[in-house]
């Protein structure tokens, strides 16, 4: 049994791992779409003052790569203390 609980565990894992890898690709994508057609407005909506809007997203794509990464280490320690 101990060998199906590890399966079990290093399983949930792996989907936990494939939702973070989804949620990154697709913020990176939304990046760049910034150097589209399409993304032409996002920019001009997100630019502060002189600052382009191209810039202010990578900022906050920093800064939710960092949340995110912070929220999925806080579980897997969560899940391995239980």
């Amino acid at each position: 049994m101990q060998g199906d609980d590890k399966l079990a565990v290093i399983r949930r894992k792996t989907r936990q791992r494939y939702l973070y890898a989804l949620i990154t690709m697709s913020l990176y994508f939304s990046f760049t779409l910034n150097y589209t057609e399409s993304g032409a407005e996002l920019i001009a909506r997100l630019a502060i003052g002189k600052v382009p809007g191209a810039v202010v997203m990578f900022a906050l794509l920093v800064v939710a790569f960092i949340v995110l990464e912070s929220l999925f280490l806080m579980r897997a320690r969560r899940e391995e203390s239980s």
